[in-house]
């Protein structure tokens, strides 16, 4: 399990024998080179990310690398919202949009959200 910044109420729920990497980033962006390193360090069987930032963050590590194992993304909100919100930039989407082509499986919470990651993400879902 790899944390940005490991901190929260709920560490205390992580089970001894899950290893647990903290990149100790101030931000998430400014995790993207020792978030690549771990993944050179440990090729992990499968990398599942929960957030959109960290989707771009992952996205960014795993460029020039020869990672070929699972990438599981969770889509945490609406991309109808989103976009239609002026939540994401047009960089931010462009590397949301590659990360998610490039996932094995993508995770939506509803049938609608589903259908509007594939409508405003161009992915086959």
């Amino acid at each position: 399990m790899v944390f940005v910044k490991k901190t929260g109420e709920n560490i205390e729920y992580i089970p001894d024998y899950v290893e647990v990497y903290d990149l100790n980033a101030s931000k998430t962006i400014f995790s993207i080179f020792k978030l690549r390193e771990m993944i050179k360090k440990n090729n992990p069987y499968a990398i599942y990310s929960t957030l959109n930032r960290t989707h771009v963050v992952l996205y960014l590590s795993l460029l020039g690398l020869n990672y070929s194992n699972k990438i599981i993304l969770r889509m945490p909100t609406s991309p109808k919202l989103l976009i239609e919100q002026d939540g994401m930039n047009i960089i931010f989407k462009f590397l949301l949009d590659r990360i998610l082509k490039s996932a094995n499986l993508i995770i939506a919470q509803t049938p609608e959200m589903k259908k509007e990651i594939s409508e405003y993400h161009d992915v086959d879902t």
